[in-house]
């Protein structure tokens, strides 16, 4: 053999020491595996946890808008069932508990009804109610002319509800608001048969009401419920203005007036018919 040749050393493990490194690379890689499929089902486990609790949120959030439907439904029932045998006498002031109620229930700052008078040339506001730490005096208000709203009347007479947020637009409505301190604003047309007679409007001094989220589909039942009462009181009001001014021309005519029951009592008689009979 060459004095130049190296030789390989002796391998001096023992048949034990082979074994024991055998099962030990075995047993790294089977804790390396099962490391990895840990950390995989932990991270499948977490989305599935976060995907939960979003179902969860989602489901709170669909339950708590459920319970505030049913409780509004329960203040519309309560209202139209109200306004069906009301006196006349008494629906303005049932009209302002009604905005009362949908403004607190909506968490709004004010509430009101405008309508159109002088042939849509003016704008009357004839109820309202307000927050008490609203310090608005409406009393400035009470009376707009119709150009103010150029921009609202032709969407309204359209039956759309509007939805406005002060700080986006610069239109003459949206200033007015402004000057009140308004940030926000849902306003509804009030419609009589197929005719815009006004509208129904919401406010707040916050950027983001809390109706954003809400459909409007109850409010728009609370602007019927109002319009057949004030078309009511209007029937109502008529009737007695034409009754009234029926009796005066009666009761001061120069012919003599008298009406009675088919009982032959008489009804009324007037001043014309007793001078006649020498009373």
């Amino acid at each position: 053999m060459s004095t130049n040749q190296k030789s390989t050393p002796p391998n001096t493990s023992s048949p034990l020491e082979a074994l024991i490194h055998q099962e030990t690379q075995i047993l790294r890689e089977t804790n390396e595996l099962l490391e990895k499929q840990v950390k995989s089902r932990t991270t499948a486990l977490k989305r599935t946890n976060e995907q939960l609790k979003i179902e969860i949120d989602e489901r709170k959030i669909t339950e708590q808008q459920l319970h505030r439907r049913i409780k509004f439904d329960r203040i519309l029932h309560t209202m139209a069932t109200h306004f069906i045998n009301l006196d006349v006498e008494k629906i303005d002031g049932c009209i302002n508990d009604a905005l009362k109620e949908v403004g607190k229930f909506y968490q709004s700052d004010r509430s009101y009804i405008y309508l159109l008078k002088e042939n849509g040339r003016a704008l009357h506001n004839t109820h309202v109610w307000q927050n008490p730490e609203d310090a608005t005096n409406f009393d400035d208000f009470k009376n707009l002319p119709a150009d103010l709203f150029q921009n609202w009347l032709p969407r309204l007479r359209q039956q759309e509800t509007i939805s406005v947020a002060i700080e986006a637009t610069t239109c003459s409505e949206s200033k007015l608001l402004a000057l009140q301190g308004i940030r926000s604003a849902l306003i509804i047309p009030l419609i009589y048969g197929q005719e815009t007679i006004g509208f129904f409007g919401l406010d707040s001094h916050l950027a983001t009401p809390p109706w954003q989220k809400e459909s409007v589909d109850p409010l728009r039942i609370v602007a019927t419920i109002i319009v057949s009462a004030l078309m009511r009181k209007k029937t109502e009001d008529t009737l007695t203005e034409e009754r009234n001014f029926a009796h005066q021309i009666m009761a001061t005519m120069g012919q003599g007036l008298v009406t009675a029951s088919v009982e032959g009592e008489f009804n009324f008689l007037n001043a014309s018919f007793a001078n006649m009979l020498g009373f």
